[in-house]
C-alpha cells in the first residue's frame, strides 16, 4: 500500500527538471492557448501575416489562411488582431462548432450590435444595417473564425452567403 501523504522520492529533484533554467527562459513559452508575444516570424509565417494584413486594408471579402495542425496560425491571427487599429471592430469566433444562429449571435455580440431581432432574417437585417454604416464612415469591420474547417457545411456556405453584404457604393 502507498501511503499519498509520504514525500516521494525525487519530488524535489524534478521540479528542476524544466527546461526553462536551463535555457534561461522567464516563463513557459509554450502552453495551450496562443500567446501573440512568442510569434516568430518565420519565412512562411511573415509573408502570411503580411497577406492578411493587406487583406484586410484592401477590404477583401474572403481571406483564407491554411496550414497544418500545431503550425501557428492561431498565433498569427491573435498577432494581426491586436496590430489592427482600434476603429476596426473585430468579431473572432473561436468555437467552430456552432450553427449559423450561434454564429450569427457570436459574431453580432462581439461587433457590439444590440440585437433585438426574434428571428433569423430580423438578425440578419441587423447585422446588414450595421455592415452599412460601417462602409458609410469609411470602416471595414473583421470576421476571424478560427478552426474553420470544422464548420458544417450548412454554416460554411451561411458565412458565405454573409459575404454577399458586401457593398461597393
Amino acid at each position: 500500500m502507498v501511503d499519498a501523504s509520504a514525500p516521494v522520492a525525487g519530488a524535489a529533484a524534478s521540479s528542476s527538471l524544466t527546461y526553462e533554467p536551463f535555457y534561461g527562459l522567464r516563463e513557459k513559452p509554450f502552453s495551450l492557448s496562443a500567446d501573440p508575444r512568442f510569434l516568430f516570424r518565420s519565412p512562411a509565417h511573415a509573408p502570411a501575416f503580411d497577406e492578411l494584413l493587406a487583406g484586410i486594408r484592401r477590404r477583401e471579402g474572403l481571406i483564407v489562411l491554411t496550414g497544418e495542425i500545431g503550425t501557428g496560425k492561431t498565433t498569427l491571427l491573435r498577432t494581426l488582431l491586436e496590430r489592427l487599429d482600434r476603429d476596426t471592430h473585430v468579431a473572432y469566433v473561436h468555437n467552430s462548432a456552432l450553427n449559423i444562429e450561434g454564429l450569427l449571435e457570436y459574431i453580432l455580440h462581439d461587433w457590439g450590435v444590440k440585437s433585438v431581432g426574434a428571428t433569423h432574417a430580423q438578425r440578419l437585417f441587423e447585422l446588414n444595417e450595421f455592415l452599412i454604416d460601417q462602409h458609410r464612415q469609411g470602416l471595414s469591420p473583421v470576421l476571424v473564425i478560427d478552426e474553420a474547417q470544422n464548420l458544417s457545411v450548412e454554416t460554411l456556405e451561411a458565412v458565405r452567403l454573409l459575404s454577399n453584404f458586401e457593398t461597393t457604393s
